[in-house]
């Protein structure tokens, strides 16, 4: 397998780093806690990204933009973030005074060209063969990257659904106290924020199943078996939960 990107790799290690700053502030204030969220969320992914990276069939220039293109907008918004945090205000769909409609304007901006990233990179993995050293498990980690990068961008549909109604909970901008611990996500009404999650994590969650598998003695057969049905299994639940919080109704 190829080195980890080291831009990505430092990315990720700062975010992990401000992720443990940010800790005590979210105990503390319940303002701090969409910032831990991001910062684990974002360190996790620039993390992922830093082992992936390597296994593209880019080249040198290719590869540092799309290092610099990651980890710059995962910068930014995770900056806006904090900042309206900081501000005692939120940060996503707040439109409320021109200040605010700039952040959040400026987060919309970012999303869009991270997005226009993974898909050249979901395009570039599926199209051209993957830097991935000989052995048993490597062409079902080949396969799981690449469905875990295409399930990736499912994330968008329930980002932009979110942007576009200016609220993750269906109805608009309906709140109950019955609430998901650490995540807060809603347990009694629609809410895209279910289907955002789980799409945005088959990306970790997939090479991990297909890598547990490999190291398992189980027949050729059997793995495929096993690694497609996860991957039906993670392509299906983000289109369902995207489509209950769509009708109103709780995940599950």
């Amino acid at each position: 397998m190829a080195s980890i990107d080291p831009a990505l790799s430092r990315g990720a290690l700062a975010f992990a780093l401000l992720s443990a700053l940010v800790a005590p502030w979210a105990i503390r204030a319940q303002s701090g806690a969409k910032p831990l969220r991001f910062a684990v969320s974002i360190a996790i992914f620039l993390a992922t990204m830093a082992l992936i990276a390597p296994l593209l069939a880019l080249g040198a220039r290719a590869r540092s933009l799309l290092s610099f293109v990651l980890v710059a907008t995962m910068s930014v918004e995770f900056a806006a973030i904090l900042t309206q945090a900081a501000r005692g205000t939120s940060s996503h769909f707040n439109t409320a005074t021109r200040l605010d409609a700039s952040v959040w304007a400026i987060m919309v901006f970012c999303i869009v060209i991270a997005v226009v990233a993974m898909t050249v990179v979901a395009v570039v993995a599926s199209i051209a063969p993957l830097s991935l050293r000989e052995g048993p498990e490597r062409a079902s980690l080949a396969f799981a990257v690449r469905a875990g990068l295409w399930i990736f961008l499912l994330s968008a549909l329930s980002g932009f659904a979110m942007g576009g109604r200016g609220s993750h909970s269906i109805p608009h901008g309906s709140r109950d106290a019955a609430t998901l611990a650490i995540v807060g996500w809603n347990r009694s009404r629609g809410d895209l924020r279910v289907s955002h999650f789980l799409s945005l994590h088959a990306l970790q969650a997939l090479p991990l199943v297909a890598l547990a598998l490999s190291r398992l003695p189980l027949p050729r057969y059997a793995l495929w078996t096993a690694l497609v049905s996860a991957t039906a299994l993670f392509t299906a639940l983000p289109i369902y939960t995207f489509a209950r919080a769509l009708s109103g109704r709780a995940p599950w």
